[in-house]
């Protein structure tokens, strides 16, 4: 009887058990799923948040660039007008306004050639490149200085492919 007894609580416990494991295996895909939903759609919408944040930033790294390339420009027809003379290498200047870390690097050329004028005419090309982290901007300008009269004429300004 005592044998009987304890079969019967041993089948009454292990089918109580079984009874949970299997309310166990119906909610752990339900469980899953859900879970698996909600990581997917948070990270679309990481992705989303990321792309247009990217290519908002990107633009106004761009824009920085472009003035800080239009501010060197601005420099070099300014130097270049001042001093006849004024030739540069290249000088790297940092423009404030333009964004952190927004620079452009100048070069100030005399024309040489055939294509130059003769004596009191002088032309001078101006060329600038802005750079903002790595987005660059290029832009070139060409001035007429005549010696005689002082007088200073921008024949053209253009923005060139980098």
């Amino acid at each position: 009887m005592v044998f009987i007894k304890l079969t019967f609580l041993f089948f009454m416990i292990h089918y109580s058990l079984f009874k949970i494991q299997r309310r166990g295996v119906i909610i752990l895909p339900t469980v899953l799923m859900f879970g698996g939903l909600i990581v997917s759609l948070a990270i679309v919408g990481l992705l989303i948040i990321s792309i247009l944040n990217t290519s908002n930033y990107g633009a106004r790294l761009i824009n920085a660039a472009a003035v800080a390339a239009r501010a060197g420009l601005q420099d070099g027809l300014l130097r270049a007008s001042r001093n006849s003379l004024f030739t540069s290498v290249g000088y790297i200047m940092t423009v404030a306004s333009a964004g952190a870390g927004a620079t452009a690097d100048v070069t100030v050329t005399d024309c040489t050639g055939l294509g130059c004028p003769a004596y009191p005419i002088l032309q001078k090309d101006v060329i600038s490149t802005g750079t903002s982290l790595n987005r660059k901007k290029k832009m070139q300008a060409r001035i007429q200085i005549n010696k005689n009269t002082g007088a200073v004429q921008v024949l053209y300004i253009d923005e060139l492919g980098i």
